[in-house]
């Protein structure tokens, strides 16, 4: 009966099994260091600080950044046939995040929106196109105004089936839009709509403005003489650290 036979690594074998262990070693350490890397990133950022609003180097890059805002309101409005409300602002800070996933180049980002209710008169489809107008004149862009348009005769389609009458239609169909944004490099406006007083959403980022301002209040105003209500909120970055 022969010998049972050994199995032998060759030496090229021996080299490759030893290189492939290389290669997984290697590549061990080199991610034991990457994460080591971020994680002491993080854990530098935990200790930042966040920006306090009562800091003078913070909160007056607040305020400029709100007159920034309300500059770009009154060139706006002043091309149109607007009816200015209440106003106001809301600024926050965020911390970076800071993983194996995703390492921001940042401790902490303040943010602040200002916006401002406005009214206007006559059709919507009418005023929207005049006032994509203005905004793409003044260096912003927009794709959803043309959809927005057709949601809103869509929703009046949708409501006289149901019964409601044209006037009705018109008021409810405003109420039931979705808001559209603009933007011109960072910066970022967003518009939303209002035809009555009766929207479901005054309490939520939808017609929100500031823990100031009572929104609905503010819309029942303007609605007294116009045919609807616009509110306009400008989003800014204004420091970081």
């Amino acid at each position: 009966m022969p010998a049972p036979r050994e199995d032998k690594f060759t030496p090229f074998q021996l080299v490759v099994v030893i290189a492939a262990a290389v290669c997984v070693l290697g590549l061990l350490a080199y991610g034991g260091l990457v994460a080591l890397f971020i994680y002491s990133a993080d854990a530098g950022s935990a200790h930042q600080p966040s920006p306090a609003m009562t800091d003078p180097a913070v909160s007056s890059r607040r305020d400029a950044a709100v007159a920034s805002v309300e500059k770009d309101f009154t060139r706006i409005s002043a091309r149109l046939p607007l009816r200015a409300g209440q106003g106001g602002s809301h600024a926050g800070c965020y911390q970076g995040r800071h993983n194996y996933k995703v390492n921001d180049d940042y401790a902490y980002s303040c943010t602040v929106w200002a916006g401002r209710f406005y009214g206007w008169s006559g059709e919507f489809p009418d005023f929207l196109v005049r006032f994509d107008r203005v905004m793409y004149d003044q260096g912003w862009t927009n794709t959803e105004a043309a959809s927005l348009i057709t949601r809103y005769h869509d929703n009046i389609a949708r409501l006289t089936k149901q019964g409601v009458s044209p006037a009705k239609a018109k008021v409810a169909a405003l109420d039931q839009l979705y808001s559209i944004s603009y933007y011109r490099g960072s910066a970022q406006l967003d518009v939303d709509f209002a035809g009555s007083t009766k929207h479901s959403d005054y309490e939520t980022s939808w017609m929100w403005l500031s823990d100031e301002v009572d929104s609905k209040a503010a819309v029942g105003e303007l609605l007294k003489k116009d045919t609807g209500v616009m509110l306009i909120r400008e989003y800014r970055e204004f420091f970081r650290n």
